[in-house]
């Protein structure tokens, strides 16, 4: 009889500790080139990965190879923390691991303008492959270097249906709509909500009230990834790659090429929705 294959977690996300410490059972939920997503008894979600980038549902392995081979979407899986037992290997989660959260990501308001420069900047890097994004008017808003900034604020407005006169809905009401829109375990519109919240959040601080029925939307209406995604970055936490471009953007100091290459390997076009509503968030920023 084979001995069972184990294999060692080196950092753990905060929601994920938190999660696993409370659960006992748990399925797999998708398989994809990435890694493992399994989604618990209590409705939260994991993921298991062979990469380096750290985030906060992450469970991040030492593997020499892959490990999803033979697992299939509804199996069961057996939380032992400190452990996960899969049907083709289990998971030990040491004592002395890193429990990861992202550093705070900081918009100096005196130096906005170097925000609003990064924003364009990525935006103009990023347009070519956002060719075929359901969002791409706000990187090319962004992008159009002919444009004032009240102007572009203006377009983004009249782009998400909001105003300073209030006359229209708020901002996290009008992102409502994009819940859910599109296709796979994070649709483009679940990508672009999680990056205005990320960016909104860094800008204005702790969520109000309102973020909180948004959040029971969300998981109402989308995959369960995407809401726990989106519940994650209305308090500010995302994986690295994602918190790594907020940053670029609010306080400089990184290769634009390198932030860009980490957002187009965060999934398929995640990486670019998630920039996208970064974008739009910045300059929806109140008085701007």
């Amino acid at each position: 009889m084979n001995e069972r294959i184990v294999h060692l977690a080196f950092s753990i996300g905060q929601q994920a500790d938190q999660s696993l410490r409370n659960e006992t059972q748990a399925s797999i939920l998708g398989v994809s080139a990435r890694g493992v997503f399994l989604r618990t008894a209590n409705d939260t979600v994991l993921f298991l990965s062979d990469e380096p980038w750290r985030g906060p549902l992450t469970i991040n392995l030492v593997l020499p190879e892959a490990f999803d081979q033979g697992l299939e979407v509804g199996q069961s899986v057996r939380v032992a923390y400190p452990g996960l037992i899969l049907p083709t290997f289990s998971v030990i989660i040491p004592i002395t691991i890193e429990i990861w959260r992202p550093n705070p990501v900081r918009f100096k308001t005196s130096e906005f303008s170097n925000a609003i420069q990064g924003a364009e900047q990525l935006s103009a890097m990023l347009l070519e492959e956002a060719s075929n994004s359901p969002f791409l008017e706000v990187l090319k808003i962004a992008e159009d270097g002919k444009a004032a900034i009240s102007d572009k604020k203006k377009r983004m407005q009249s782009w998400l249906s909001v105003s300073d006169e209030g006359k229209t809905e708020s901002d996290i009401q009008a992102l409502r709509r994009f819940i859910g829109m599109g296709t796979g375990l994070t649709p483009a519109g679940d990508d672009l909500i999680c990056g205005y919240l990320l960016a909104r959040f860094a800008l204005q601080g702790e969520p109000e009230q309102e973020i909180q029925p948004f959040i029971a939307d969300a998981k109402a209406h989308t995959t369960a990834l995407s809401a726990a995604l989106i519940a994650c970055t209305a308090q500010g936490s995302a994986d690295e790659r994602l918190t790594n471009a907020l940053r670029f953007i609010a306080e400089g100091g990184a290769d634009p090429a390198q932030v860009k290459q980490e957002l187009l390997d965060y999934g398929n076009s995640s990486g670019i929705e998630t920039l996208t509503g970064m974008v739009a968030a910045i300059y929806l920023k109140p008085a701007v």
